[in-house]
Protein backbone atom coordinates (compact mmCIF):
# COMPACT_ATOMS: atom_id res chain seq x y z
CA UNK A 1 0.00 0.00 0.00
CA UNK A 2 1.39 3.42 -0.35
CA UNK A 3 -0.98 5.69 2.03
CA UNK A 4 -0.57 5.19 5.03
CA UNK A 5 -2.54 4.42 7.57
CA UNK A 6 -4.39 2.24 5.32
CA UNK A 7 -8.45 2.49 5.41
CA UNK A 8 -9.54 -0.89 6.61
CA UNK A 9 -13.15 -0.83 6.20
CA UNK A 10 -15.37 1.10 3.93
CA UNK A 11 -16.40 4.53 5.12
CA UNK A 12 -20.49 4.49 6.54
CA UNK A 13 -22.93 5.92 3.81
CA UNK A 14 -23.23 9.90 4.00
CA UNK A 15 -19.84 9.92 5.69
CA UNK A 16 -17.33 12.68 4.22
CA UNK A 17 -14.14 10.90 3.14
CA UNK A 18 -10.72 11.49 4.82
CA UNK A 19 -8.65 13.24 2.71
CA UNK A 20 -5.10 13.80 3.67
CA UNK A 21 -1.94 13.36 1.43
CA UNK A 22 0.26 10.65 1.80
CA UNK A 23 2.78 9.98 4.80
CA UNK A 24 6.62 9.66 3.74
CA UNK A 25 8.42 6.87 3.09
CA UNK A 26 11.12 5.33 1.80
CA UNK A 27 8.52 3.25 -0.43
CA UNK A 28 7.01 6.04 -1.87
CA UNK A 29 9.96 8.43 -1.99
CA UNK A 30 11.53 5.22 -4.51
CA UNK A 31 8.54 5.18 -6.38
CA UNK A 32 9.25 9.05 -7.11
CA UNK A 33 12.55 7.81 -8.25
CA UNK A 34 11.61 5.53 -10.27
CA UNK A 35 9.30 7.78 -12.12
CA UNK A 36 11.80 10.20 -12.67
CA UNK A 37 14.39 7.59 -14.21
CA UNK A 38 11.41 6.42 -16.50
CA UNK A 39 10.87 10.44 -17.63
CA UNK A 40 14.52 10.94 -18.03
CA UNK A 41 14.49 7.55 -20.80
CA UNK A 42 12.01 8.93 -22.25
CA UNK A 43 13.51 12.54 -22.56
CA UNK A 44 16.43 10.83 -23.79
CA UNK A 45 14.95 8.45 -26.33
CA UNK A 46 13.07 11.36 -27.89
CA UNK A 47 15.82 14.00 -28.24
CA UNK A 48 18.04 10.84 -29.64
CA UNK A 49 15.41 10.21 -32.38
CA UNK A 50 15.41 13.49 -32.90
CA UNK A 51 19.11 13.99 -33.21
CA UNK A 52 19.19 11.10 -35.86
CA UNK A 53 16.73 12.61 -38.44
CA UNK A 54 19.39 16.32 -37.89
CA UNK A 55 22.41 14.29 -37.78
CA UNK A 56 23.42 14.82 -41.20
CA UNK A 57 22.61 18.61 -40.92
CA UNK A 58 24.80 18.54 -37.90
CA UNK A 59 27.79 16.30 -37.87
CA UNK A 60 28.60 17.68 -34.43
CA UNK A 61 25.43 15.67 -33.49
CA UNK A 62 27.43 12.16 -34.02
CA UNK A 63 29.09 12.17 -30.88
CA UNK A 64 26.21 13.10 -28.74
CA UNK A 65 24.18 10.41 -30.76
CA UNK A 66 26.48 8.05 -29.36
CA UNK A 67 27.05 9.35 -25.86
CA UNK A 68 22.67 9.07 -25.81
CA UNK A 69 22.91 5.45 -27.11
CA UNK A 70 25.73 4.30 -24.70
CA UNK A 71 23.18 6.08 -21.67
CA UNK A 72 20.27 4.61 -23.18
CA UNK A 73 22.23 1.03 -22.01
CA UNK A 74 22.35 1.35 -18.46
CA UNK A 75 19.08 -0.65 -18.50
CA UNK A 76 21.27 -3.49 -19.72
CA UNK A 77 23.68 -3.10 -17.39
CA UNK A 78 21.53 -1.99 -14.21
CA UNK A 79 18.71 -4.34 -14.67
CA UNK A 80 19.78 -8.18 -16.10
CA UNK A 81 16.22 -9.94 -15.19
CA UNK A 82 13.95 -9.51 -13.11
CA UNK A 83 15.52 -10.96 -9.61
CA UNK A 84 19.11 -10.05 -10.84
CA UNK A 85 19.84 -6.27 -10.53
CA UNK A 86 22.34 -3.89 -9.61
CA UNK A 87 22.41 -3.25 -5.53
CA UNK A 88 25.47 -1.09 -5.70
CA UNK A 89 23.55 2.67 -5.16
CA UNK A 90 27.10 4.37 -6.43
CA UNK A 91 26.42 2.34 -9.97
CA UNK A 92 22.82 3.54 -10.07
CA UNK A 93 23.91 7.20 -9.36
CA UNK A 94 26.54 7.22 -11.93
CA UNK A 95 24.20 5.89 -14.45
CA UNK A 96 22.01 8.47 -14.14
CA UNK A 97 24.74 11.25 -14.29
CA UNK A 98 25.19 10.07 -17.53
CA UNK A 99 21.80 10.42 -18.81
CA UNK A 100 21.35 13.54 -17.64
CA UNK A 101 24.93 14.82 -19.47
CA UNK A 102 23.41 13.08 -22.80
CA UNK A 103 20.05 14.87 -22.27
CA UNK A 104 22.16 18.24 -21.50
CA UNK A 105 24.44 17.40 -24.55
CA UNK A 106 21.84 17.09 -26.96
CA UNK A 107 19.96 20.19 -25.71
CA UNK A 108 22.57 22.26 -26.27
CA UNK A 109 23.31 20.63 -29.66
CA UNK A 110 19.57 20.69 -30.69
CA UNK A 111 18.44 24.35 -29.43
CA UNK A 112 15.55 22.70 -27.86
Amino acid sequence: RLLYPPVRQPLPENAEPVIAPPVPSLRLALIAEGIEDFCYLKLLRQLRDTGQGRARLLPSLEKALKQADEALTSLDRLIRSQTDYEHDPKRLHEERRKIAEAIERLIELLGE
